[in-house]
C-alpha cells in the first residue's frame, strides 16, 4: 500500500522526547540523550532558536489541533504556522490532534474530540486530506482520541481509526495514555482491539497522567502510569512500521524526567532492539497518492 511505503520511507527515529522548551532543552540533551526531539509547535523564532542549539539532531514536528469544529476547516493560518516549523526543522512527519481546544471563542482544557460515526468521520477525512496537501513534503499523522468517558458515535476506535487512515493516506500517532484509558474505561483487552491498524502506527507517545473519576486525563508533569509502560511492551510488536516512541515531557519536573525517560526506553529497548536510530536520511518525498 501507498501509505505503508510512505511510512516505510522514514528513517527509524529510535527513542525520542516530545516537548516545547520545558525543561531545558540542553539539560535535556546532556542528561537525557533522546535519538530525536519533536518539538510541539512554539513561534517560528523559538523553534529557530531551539535548532541552532543543535545543529545535527534530528527533529519531528508535532503542530496543534486540526481546527475540527472551525467552519473555516484549516484556515491558511494553520498552514503557514505549520509550513514555517516545517521549513526550520525539516521533519519527516507532521502530528496534528484529531479534535479542537477551542471551538468559536470558548477554550478549553482539554481537547473536544469528534464522535466516532461516520459523519465526522467524513469531515475530519476531507480536513486531514487538505492539510496534507499543503504540506506534500512530510507524512501527516493524526493522534488517536482521548475518550470523554465513553467515546460516542457508534464506531469503535479501531473501524474509525483504519477508516480514516485508509480515507487519507496519513498515518497514525498512537497516544498510548488515551488508549489505556479508554481500556480502562470499556473493560477491554487486547483482544478487542485485533482490529486496530497497527501497521499504519508511525510513532507511539508515552506520557504521565492522573486520575479523574474513571478516566485518566494526560498530565505530563506526573509520572507514566505503570500499566502504560506494561502496555507499551504489549504493543511495540503489533507496530510492524513504527518509526519512534517518544516521551511527552513537556513542563515535567526534571527528576520526574530523569526517572520515566531511562524506563521507556528500557521498555522500548527489550521489546524492539531493532528501533535503533537510522542517521543521515534526507526528507520524505512522498508519492503521489
Amino acid at each position: 500500500m501507498a501509505l505503508i511505503d510512505a511510512i516505510q520511507r522514514i528513517p527509524i527515529r529510535g527513542v525520542g522526547i516530545s516537548t516545547d522548551v520545558e525543561p531545558d532543552p540542553v539539560w535535556v540533551s546532556d542528561v537525557l540523550r533522546p535519538d530525536y526531539v519533536e518539538l510541539i509547535y512554539l513561534q517560528p523564532k523559538v523553534v529557530q532558536a531551539v535548532a541552532d542549539q543543535f545543529p545535527g539532531t534530528p527533529f519531528e514536528f508535532h503542530h496543534a489541533d486540526i481546527e475540527f469544529y472551525e467552519p473555516a476547516g484549516v484556515t491558511q493560518r494553520f498552514v503557514d504556522a505549520a509550513r514555517t516549523v516545517i521549513d526550520i526543522l525539516h521533519p519527516h512527519w507532521c502530528n496534528v490532534e484529531m479534535g479542537s481546544m477551542r471551538v468559536g471563542s470558548t477554550l478549553f482544557d482539554q481537547f473536544i474530540f469528534p464522535f466516532l460515526d461516520t459523519d465526522t468521520l467524513t469531515l475530519m477525512a476531507d480536513r486531514l486530506r487538505q492539510f496534507q496537501a499543503a504540506v506534500p513534503e512530510v507524512l501527516v499523522t493524526f493522534e488517536n482520541p482521548a475518550p470523554l468517558w465513553l467515546c460516542p458515535g457508534g464506531m469503535t476506535l479501531s473501524d474509525y481509526m483504519r477508516q480514516l487512515a485508509d480515507a487519507t493516506q496519513c498515518g497514525i500517532l498512537l497516544d498510548l495514555t488515551h488508549l489505556y484509558s479508554l481500556m480502562q474505561l470499556q473493560h477491554a483487552t487486547m483482544n478487542d482491539f485485533a482490529a486496530f491498524p497497527w501497521e499504519y502506527v508511525v510513532q507511539i507517545h508515552v506520557a504521565g497522567s492522573r486520575a479523574f473519576d474513571k478516566i485518566l486525563l494526560d498530565d505530563h508533569t506526573a509520572p507514566i502510569q505503570s500499566g502504560v509502560l506494561a502496555l507499551l511492551a504489549e504493543v511495540l510488536p503489533k507496530c510492524t512500521n513504527i518509526r519512534g516512541v517518544a516521551y511527552e515531557m513537556d513542563f515535567v519536573s526534571k527528576p520526574i524526567a530523569r526517572d520515566m525517560f531511562p524506563q521507556v526506553r528500557r521498555v522500548v529497548e527489550s521489546v524492539r532492539p531493532d528501533l535503533q536510530p537510522q542517521v543521515g536520511s534526507t526528507l520524505l518525498s512522498r508519492p503521489n497518492l
